[in-house]
């Protein structure tokens, strides 16, 4: 990871990228999470604030402050992504897995049920 700070060309870089991650405590409306999807990169968010909603089942969406689950989620999308550059006879698409919701941790003070 290289912190790059301030950035005109995101949509650049988030296609040159294998994974989105949005660890938030609170969103409402992220637009990393909207970039990342527009730009069909995989996307790990918590599921607090408005971003369950947002994403709807396009993410994978990992209980708030469950560092456990968002670093399995990580390894499991980037292994996916990693196998599926190489499974196509010269082709570096990316698989779009099936990706389960969960439901948000009680931990975070803005987080919506789902």
């Amino acid at each position: 990871m290289r912190l790059v700070g301030r950035r005109e060309d995101v949509s650049e870089l988030l296609l040159a990228s294998d994974l989105a991650v949005l660890p938030s405590a609170w969103e409402s409306r992220s637009v990393l999470a909207q970039e990342a999807l527009h730009a069909r990169v995989p996307l790990v968010a918590t599921a607090v604030g408005g971003i369950p909603e947002l994403v709807g089942d396009a993410a994978e969406l990992v209980p708030c402050a469950d560092a456990d689950a968002l670093a399995a989620a990580v390894v499991r999308l980037l292994g996916t992504t990693i196998a599926g550059s190489c499974s196509r006879s010269g082709g570096c698409g990316r698989p779009r897995p099936g990706r389960p919701r969960t439901r948000p941790s009680p931990k975070c003070s803005a987080s919506t049920t789902s």
